[in-house]
């Protein structure tokens, strides 16, 4: 991997530098789109839309899933209230 590491300050005013590396980006992605991608992403906005989409949406297997569905059952007889069974949230 080859890394190239800046020192900001020595390239101007963080204010400066921040406009630069914006500048720097808006062209990049003003560049035309080869057929079939839908955008030009920087380093890191893959894995960050990976996680915000895995965020939204964890898979639970149904051995796992009846078994939190049991522990609600659980805690609803013990306290007389709990989130209720989980399956209910399920998605297929």
């Amino acid at each position: 991997m080859l890394a190239i590491v800046f020192d900001p300050e020595r390239l101007g005013s963080s204010t400066t530098f921040g406009h630069e590396v914006q500048a720097f980006v808006d062209w990049l992605r003003s560049s035309h789109l080869q057929p079939g991608t839908d955008a030009i992403l920087l380093p890191g906005e893959p894995e960050r839309a990976w996680r915000r989409a895995r965020a939204e949406f964890m898979p639970v297997d149904s051995g796992t899933l009846a078994q939190l569905d049991d522990a609600a059952a659980r805690v609803h007889a013990a306290r007389g209230k709990s989130p209720g069974p989980l399956s209910r949230l399920a998605v297929d």
